[in-house]
């Protein structure tokens, strides 16, 4: 899926960059501060996960920030939007990895990020996401190469057999697709990794770290940044069905980013297990 380039030129190719890196830089200060002092309180969602008033704090101030500057400019945010159907869309996940974030995987809470991501008629065209513990800022446009804290990254690792390759994958109690199953397929265990992010498990595709991650959620907060960033650096991004994703408020069927050669032979597993259960 692809647009025009005039149409992200149109939008302002260097005012949106410019905007998103620094919004990013900002609200990673602000949760570095929040999770450093403890600075924050938790609630349970609807859906029985976790916020906290940070995740809450950095979506408003995103909110203030693209009215003043960007006017006519929708937000799609984990925890508030505002016009969700607007043709130019700023999609935010203050912070991916929550639990990671209030200490639950204590010593490895620095598996948390900030993700952003801007979307023209569906389609992503500019996105950043933040380790701010990592101290690694990946950000893409469309039309350039992925970058890591300003240098062009390495881009997605193409080298070795499918079945051994390192991957990402998503699960929890409910999830559909159900993903644990692929440790059986891709010989497993010394190979998978779940990490709290999937944010930061499609950066690490993009940078040949992972040979791909496997998400099964369905909202466009959680990966709309991951999708440019991993494309702008060789790879592929479908949704688990192998279609392209269109960022909505109506979501998403799961999504998966690889290098690119083991797309099709993961999908093909996806596909057969949800056939078979």
């Amino acid at each position: 899926m692809s647009i025009p380039r005039s149409v992200l030129d149109s939008v302002g190719r260097r005012e949106v960059c410019d905007f998103g890196v620094e919004f990013a830089e900002r609200a990673g200060q602000e949760l570095l501060r929040a999770q450093t002092q403890g600075d924050y309180d938790i609630v349970k969602k609807a859906d029985g996960t976790d916020v906290t008033t940070t995740d809450k704090l950095v979506n408003k101030w995103l909110i203030d920030a693209v009215k003043l500057q960007f006017p006519s400019h929708g937000v799609l945010g984990e925890e508030q939007s505002v016009d969700p159907n607007a043709e130019v869309l700023w999609v935010v996940d203050p912070i991916d990895g929550t639990r990671y974030f209030i200490g639950e995987t204590s010593p490895n809470n620095e598996e948390f990020t900030f993700s952003l991501a801007l979307s023209v008629q569906g389609v992503v065209v500019f996105g950043v996401v933040l380790a701010p513990r990592l101290n690694k800022l990946y950000v893409a446009e469309q039309g350039q190469p992925t970058r890591l804290n300003n240098e062009v990254i390495k881009g997605v690792n193409r080298d070795g057999s499918h079945l051994n390759t390192k991957y990402g994958a998503m699960h929890w109690q409910g999830a559909e697709p159900d993903l644990q199953y692929l440790s059986k397929k891709f010989r497993a265990s010394a190979n998978n990794t779940y990490m709290g992010s999937i944010a930061l498990q499609f950066c690490r595709v993009a940078d040949g770290l992972l040979g791909f991650s496997a998400f099964p959620g369905h909202n466009a907060h959680d990966i709309a940044a991951g999708i440019i960033i991993v494309r702008q650096a060789g790879g592929r991004v479908t949704d688990l069905k192998g279609q392209d994703i269109k960022i909505s408020p109506a979501g998403n069927y799961g999504a998966l980013a690889s290098n690119g050669l083991v797309h099709e032979d993961v999908l093909c597993e996806i596909k057969e297990h949800c056939a078979a259960n």
